[in-house]
């Protein structure tokens, strides 16, 4: 369990928004620190709810929705290609709901994982001979350069409309709708859902205007956006974007009244409540369940969840995910212990390649030592040294290589391979001296800085051999491999992402195939996984992502070479860092402040989630009342805690190891927020990250705390 670094924010001046009779102190302190220091642009963004966009303004929409329009009306076959995440199948629903409703002749197209993410060559020219001459993607196609042009060549006409980085070259693709376009106009930080949305908004205002006649009567608008909220908060997109808090708040009015029978049944197998569900739950509890079916293969079960026309569809549609989820998660567990299992076993197998190559290189040091006092001033024994010391080296250094494996320890034998190169470099210009002088007293002396270089080399070496030790056991980057069975591809980034936050480190986990295999990346905020692999994209068949969160294909025979030059480039860009995971606290908060009042406005700052997180507050010298651990294995934390005769509950998710070592007083850093449980609404802290208190009330009671232990975790966690 790392130890966050707590970061306290700065107290906001009296003139932040302190004058709008809108915010108390507290509210304003929190939205200051989200950068909404003005008053009226923080009402803004609290009380926006318009959707007043333009999406025919968007690069290529036109175009694009001219031959879709055009498609519609002849009957044409078009097929939408998604992807297999929630807000890759979350668009795929959208725009072929959309589709149909106007007329459309439309089919869904979503890869099965195994195929690997983006366009397919080979699918699409499936996707031709079987008829389809209309092919819009969405969430994907925007590197897809090769795969667009096969698709033209074999008759295609392809619409591209995604949310990803763009590479270096377009696709030559009839329009594409991608807002990170410098010359899109409009939200750029949109996801695969939400251009989708604009997409289709973009028709449905095009038939209003145009052959208003024929609009879907059926058809609201924001009947899509359950989708677009579901899809985005999914994704991890940013909150603090006022189109994507907007789109996210209509959509979960819309879940919440229970228009989508698919998310409707799939509320009630995660045990959510309609009229309660918050972004939180779409993205811990909805969209864990939407991503189980493409991380086990197919999509499918997935997408017939959100197409699902009637209860008893949607509620059969609802239980497979269900069961697929539960599925997921033991496999991620399964995983996730393989690869500690890996991590642990490569650090021990460095660490003995370690001390074996120190000893055989101190061995050889000592044979050089050795010829060296054994070595006369003459030209004709000295001109042999250079020889000898390469000799011993190059020996040493065979050994070493045969300790070491080839796809782990390149660290080491590039220290190994600097020493060999040094000590024989030094002799060698030992030798050119005594070649050009018959001096005894200069070829001594050459003698003596020999020596001198040889254990100034050899102390550099062993420096270097512990350097190896050290990046080993704390590497600047997790890595691990491992075929198909054990982490299947769809578990890989599920894998990645826990180790990431388990030890604040860029993490790459390799399933493996049999000539190719895939991968999934995450990262921290200090090393941008995605440009790392532009960097290496020379050894990739395909990669991309965001700057946190990344993907890519490689052939095996470049693994290899692959793993050296990204733990290369997270060295040098991590290395003498403080990797330390940071934990902002927006102020500290008295436990007067416990109460539905505040909690009711703290609610004004919903929806909250990535880069608009929910207020963190911290309270200080709290007395323990009661400690236990709850969930399964003990994993999770149950606390009653008091100060100044105010008492409270809390709970701390994967807390739990804190119950073996709790101090009598605490500080706390958490989230107010209510608890729900047999009918009964209370307030309680969500704990974040604990410490021992570090100023304590007098008196100091020297009671101890009591430790227990349940494994009926009581109340509702993330999954």
């Amino acid at each position: 369990m790392m130890q966050k670094r707590w970061v306290l924010a700065e107290t906001v001046p009296d003139d932040c928004l302190m004058g709008s009779s809108r915010f108390n102190p507290a509210l304003s302190q929190v939205l200051c620190n989200r950068g909404f220091a003005d008053p009226q642009a923080a009402q803004q963004f609290i009380y926006s709810r318009d959707l007043n966009e333009e999406p025919l303004e968007m690069k290529d929409m036109r175009a694009a929705v001219e031959r879709i329009n055009r498609a519609i009306a002849s009957r044409e076959s078009i097929v939408v290609n998604g992807d297999y995440d929630a807000d890759g199948v979350c668009a795929t629903a959208l725009l072929l709901t959309t589709l149909r409703k106007l007329g459309g002749k439309a089919q869904a197209h979503i890869p099965h994982r195994d195929d690997g993410y983006g366009l397919s060559e080979t699918a699409l020219l499936q996707l031709a001979d079987d008829g389809a001459r209309l092919v819009v993607t969405v969430d994907c196609g925007i590197r897809s350069v090769a795969e667009v042009a096969a698709g033209n060549a074999a008759g295609l006409d392809i619409i591209i409309s995604d949310h990803h980085s763009i590479g270096a070259v377009l696709p030559p693709a009839l329009a594409v709708i991608n807002p990170r376009q410098i010359d899109c106009p409009g939200e750029e930080r949109l996801s695969g859902s939400g251009v989708a949305f604009m997409l289709a908004l973009a028709l449905l205002k095009d038939r209003w205007a145009n052959d208003r006649a024929n609009f879907p009567r059926d058809m609201r608008v924001s009947d899509l956006l359950d989708l677009v909220a579901l899809g985005t908060v999914a994704d991890v997109m940013p909150l603090n974007v006022s189109l994507n808090r907007r789109l996210i708040a209509h959509g979960l009015a819309v879940i919440n009244e229970g228009r989508r029978p698919g998310i409707a049944a799939l509320a009630a197998v995660a045990r959510l409540r309609l009229g309660k569900i918050m972004a939180s739950d779409l993205a811990f509890r909805l969209g864990p369940r939407i991503n189980a079916a493409g991380r086990l293969g197919s999509a499918e079960a997935a997408l017939a969840v959100l197409l699902a026309e009637t209860a008893q569809q949607a509620r059969q549609a609802a239980e497979r995910l269900q069961q697929l989820n539960q599925q997921r998660q033991m496999k991620t567990s399964a995983a996730q212990a393989a690869v500690d299992s890996q991590i642990e076993q490569s650090a021990r197998e460095t660490f003995i390649a370690c001390q074996l190559s120190e000893a055989i290189m101190q061995s050889a040091d000592r044979r050089m030592s050795r010829l060296l006092r054994r070595t006369p001033g003459s030209a004709r024994e000295s001109a042999h040294l250079p020889a000898r010391f390469r000799q011993i080296a190059i020996r040493a250094q065979r050994e070493i290589a045969v300790a070491t494996s080839a796809g782990q320890q390149w660290r080491l034998r590039r220290a190994i391979a600097s020493w060999r190169a040094a000590i024989c470099a030094r002799a060698v210009r030992m030798n050119q001296v005594h070649s050009r002088t018959t001096d005894s007293r200069a070829k001594a002396k050459s003698l003596r800085r020999l020596n001198m270089a040889r254990k100034q080399i050899a102390a550099r070496a062993r420096a270097d051999i512990r350097s190896c030790q050290t990046a080993a056991a704390k590497p600047m980057l997790i890595f691990a491999a491992a075929n198909a069975d054990t982490i299947p591809a769809g578990i890989a980034g599920l894998v990645a992402g826990r180790l990431t936050e388990a030890h604040y480190r860029p993490s790459v986990i390799v399933s493996l195939g049999e000539w190719e295999s895939r991968a999934s990346c995450r990262s921290i905020s200090e090393f941008n996984i995605t440009h790392a692999l532009d960097a290496c994209a020379h050894l990739l068949v395909r990669h991309g992502g965001h700057a946190q969160a990344a993907g890519f294909s490689v052939r095996n025979e470049n693994l290899p070479a692959l793993r050296q030059l990204l733990e290369e480039l997270a060295g040098a860009q991590l290395r003498g860092k403080s990797l330390t995971p940071t934990l902002s606290i927006d102020a500290p908060l008295q436990p007067e402040k416990w109460n539905e009042t505040f909690l009711q406005e703290l609610g004004m700052l919903e929806p909250t989630g990535n880069d608009f997180p929910p207020a963190v507050f911290m309270t200080s010298a709290l007395r323990v009342r009661t400690c236990r651990t709850v969930g399964k294995d003990n994993k999770h934390l149950k606390l009653s805690l008091e100060k100044d005769g105010k008492r409270m509950d809390a709970i701390g998710f994967g807390l739990g190891e804190w119950a073996a070592k709790m101090p009598s007083h605490i500080d706390v850093a958490y989230h107010l927020e209510s608890n729900e449980f047999n009918g009964r609404r209370s307030l309680q802290l969500h704990l974040l990250d604990i410490r021992p208190a570090q100023s304590l009330p007098a008196p100091f009671p020297l009671d101890r705390v009591g430790v227990q232990t349940h494994n009926d975790l009581r109340t509702p966690g993330r999954e």
